[in-house]
């Protein structure tokens, strides 16, 4: 699911790209905004559930994205956590980055150094798409 992660000085708020606020229902991301240093920082990524066998399953993360309760959300969580895939960085600290080239944007990314239990910043390349498949 593509979100926008908002982080402000150790509170935080998803939001899927249609503006829906998803920000109850991932509590194991809110060590991120702990992580984030105490920054505020608005990230784009991808919310990912992974199957029994690792591997990224919408149907896996649509089970999560239903659901209301709080003690429901929190056994789901415990059973299939998600992952943050952080991969733009498009504020910081009360700085609109967008104007900026990606390359740009992706190296602050990489100097925050985004690294967790629950979400990662993973390796950009910076050549062509076929020769990466």
């Amino acid at each position: 699911m593509r979100a926008i992660v908002a982080l402000d000085r150790g509170c935080i708020r998803v939001t899927s790209r249609h503006g829906r606020d998803f920000s109850g229902h991932y509590p194991e991301l809110q060590e991120l905004a702990h992580a984030a240093r105490r920054q505020r920082l608005l990230l784009d990524g991808e919310i990912i559930c992974a199957d029994v066998a690792g591997k990224p399953c919408f149907d896996t993360l649509r089970e999560r994205i239903v659901l209301r309760d709080r003690n429901k959300i929190a056994a789901a969580a415990r059973r299939a956590p998600v992952m943050f895939m952080v991969f733009d960085l498009l504020h910081a600290n009360g700085k609109d980055l967008t104007a900026l080239a990606y390359t740009e944007r992706r190296a602050r990314l990489d100097d925050l150094g985004l690294r967790g239990r629950h979400w990662e910043t993973p390796p950009s390349h910076r050549i062509d798409g076929e020769m990466i498949l």
